[in-house]
């Protein structure tokens, strides 16, 4: 705990430094930010989160309108889901992506980004930031664990997407198929904005963004892919119950060859390690499924350990 004290003190007085030099936006980042605000402005619903959820909704609401969107990222709500600074672990991820055979190949070039948003500094790389070493981390390891390449799809569905760190990240990796979001309306507003900083537009695109899982199943439906690559990274462990079951579904199509879940051991009073381990043993037949802990596992189980379950389809 005294390390990740000491490093967010560093990143803040590191963030403070580079305001200095923070430039007017542009024309096209002005549009993109009173999109965000009207977008927000415009929603009733919260759609079909639970309750935790429904208030960060709201809570964005209140500060696209308030507050100066290119500094999303430190705004309350997300950085107590979506963003987070520097923490050992990080450094852990950040070194493993660093002596990998294709860190100057492909790490290297996919990781650096423009850093919209302003997310804490990451001075080892300040051309990247610490959730774009963790998403690659879970690519990485993916790929260590299970042999194939989550990101070589027709088509990939992530439940839950963040702010678009995700869909950023596997675009700059070289991915050209259809990428789904699956998420909160209001989320996904956030997201239109973020992919639109960084030109991956999500009109009249094969990017969409989607709240209804239902719209989902009839795009599967409609365009056929042959192999769909499906990932939630925590989302789902925070969904209800009845969502959980819709998102199951789509997750067991015979098109769904790849499947990256990462996941909370308890959330609000749901033990995940049991909903997670009784959703491999239904579908163990269908899939090979990998458990294993992200990072250290604890002497003694705890409610903040995290889990990967990677699923590959059996041929």
């Amino acid at each position: 705990m005294k390390a990740r004290r000491l490093l967010k003190r560093f990143e803040d007085g590191l963030s403070t430094i580079m305001d200095l030099w923070s430039t007017s936006p542009t024309e096209e980042q002005v549009v993109l930010g009173q999109r965000l605000a009207n977008e927000l402005l415009a929603l009733n619903e919260t759609g079909e989160g639970s309750d935790f959820w429904r208030s960060i909704c709201r809570d964005l609401s209140t500060l696209a309108t308030e507050n100066d969107p290119r500094f999303f990222m430190r705004w309350a709500p997300v950085r107590a889901t979506m963003v987070h600074g520097a923490r050992p672990e990080t450094f852990t991820d950040f070194w493993m992506l660093r002596r990998s055979p294709e860190w100057r190949s492909t790490w290297r070039p996919a990781l650096a980004h423009t850093q919209y948003g302003h997310p804490p500094p990451f001075p080892p790389m300040m051309s990247t930031n610490a959730m774009t070493i963790e998403h690659a981390a879970h690519l990485y390891r993916f790929h260590r664990s299970t042999g194939a390449r989550f990101y070589q799809s027709d088509c990939i569905i992530e439940f839950g997407g963040g702010y678009g760190g995700m869909c950023r990240l596997i675009h700059a990796l070289g991915f050209r198929g259809t990428y789904i979001i699956f998420d909160l309306p209001h989320v996904l507003a956030l997201q239109r904005y973020y992919l639109g900083l960084h030109g991956i537009g999500t009109e009249n695109s094969n990017v969409l963004l989607c709240a209804d899982l239902d719209a989902i199943a009839r795009n599967l439906q409609d365009h056929g892919y042959s192999h769909v690559s499906g990932i939630s990274t925590w989302a789902m462990s925070e969904m209800p119950m009845s969502l959980r079951h819709r998102v199951e579904a789509i997750l067991e199509r015979p098109s769904h060859d790849k499947i990256l879940l990462a996941y909370q051991a308890v959330f609000e009073g749901t033990d995940n390690v049991k909903y997670f381990g009784d959703f491999a043993d239904r579908t163990r037949e269908a899939v090979e499924w990998k458990h294993l802990p992200v990072g250290p596992r604890s002497k003694q189980p705890s409610p903040h350990d995290n889990y990967y379950l990677f699923g590959i389809r059996n041929k």
